[in-house]
């Protein structure tokens, strides 16, 4: 079943981003995690936004709604999609208000953090495999609070909100319309803990074998969704690990087909890297089929094979490259 991409909204405000030598006691930058973080994993800058966690994700919404004004006059399905860092206010009503506020009241709400920043790739495929006839809107977004949990080895977070509506308009009239197709979620198990916490043996164990998983994981997600002589036009993957994704690509002979041109500037965004990165792509791209993915602690992986659909639709897939 196609599932209609109708919108990725981000925010209305300009986008601020601050270098990471510059972010201060929040994240718990080291001169040494600095220095590791440029040369090995290319990071400059993240993503930074004042407002706090509710006003934050009320951006995208509004945005979404100055769009879709009609969809105040429908039942559907808002879901926040975040991680398991515990930032988002569980124990207040903060999302339900923010659907009243957006004229949502009449909407089901719920959070789903199972696949942590795989999250947003895992309510896309809920909402995939549920067979869902109502409108959906999945948020995502999530503020930097304390170190543990916004700063990796591979990486430091940032904030950026983002709103994604699904299963609103199914009439294909134009050329850029685009549909979910395929997704898969898994899940290993083992590693729970942030790997910033492991004890030393069950971190190298962890950083041992993880890319490994995520290798097999998206080897499985090509044999189900492409043949071998049609693979992806394009692959946008999460904000992580520039090095491992670059091992990948060499892998699966992705070439320029990786989209890594956020990763320097915005950094890791909780569960909304795939959703920005598409919202960089989507209006420029002469692809048909885009393969996403991403992956989290646990460990836990989700992927997702966005099409474009119209009435013109070609069937002949087209390589694209969309790195200088």
């Amino acid at each position: 079943m196609a599932i209609p991409v109708n919108m990725i909204a981000l925010s209305g405000a300009p986008l601020s981003m601050t270098a990471i030598d510059s972010l201060g006691p929040v994240h718990g930058l080291s001169a040494s995690n600095i220095r590791m973080l440029t040369r090995y994993f290319g990071l400059n800058s993240v993503a930074v936004n004042p407002e706090n966690h509710s006003r934050m994700c009320a951006q995208p919404l509004a945005t979404l709604m100055d769009h879709y004004p009609e969809l105040a006059t429908l039942s559907g399905l808002l879901i926040h999609a975040k991680t398991q860092t515990h930032n988002t206010f569980a124990d207040s009503s903060w999302l339900k208000d923010l659907a009243t506020e957006h004229g949502l009241q009449d909407w089901e709400i719920l959070t789903l953090s199972m696949n942590h920043c795989a999250s947003a790739l895992s309510a896309c495929h809920l909402i995939s495999d549920s067979a869902q006839t109502r409108p959906v809107i999945i948020l995502t977004g999530e503020k930097c609070f304390h170190a543990a949990t916004c700063r990796q080895s591979s990486a430091a977070l940032g904030e950026l909100p983002t709103a994604m509506l699904l299963n609103h308009d199914h009439q294909f009239t134009g050329r850029d319309n685009w549909c979910i197709t395929a997704s898969r979620v898994a899940h290993t198990p083992k590693f729970h803990a942030n790997p910033e916490r492991m004890d030393p043996a069950v971190k190298r164990e962890f950083e041992g074998t993880f890319g490994d998983w995520l290798q097999s994981f998206i080897a499985g997600c090509n044999g189900a969704f492409f043949t071998p002589s049609e693979g992806p036009d394009l692959v946008v993957p999460y904000n992580l690990n520039l090095p491992l994704l670059q091992r990948l690509s060499t892998h699966f002979g992705w070439g320029d087909r990786l989209y890594t041109g956020s990763i320097s500037s915005i950094g890791h965004l909780f569960c909304s890297d795939v959703f920005y990165n598409l919202t960089q792509i989507l209006p420029r791209t002469t692809a048909n089929r885009i393969f996403c993915f991403a992956a989290g602690m646990g460990a836990t992986f989700g992927a997702l094979v966005i099409e474009r659909r119209s009435a013109e639709h070609d069937s002949q897939q087209v390589n694209q490259g969309v790195n200088p």
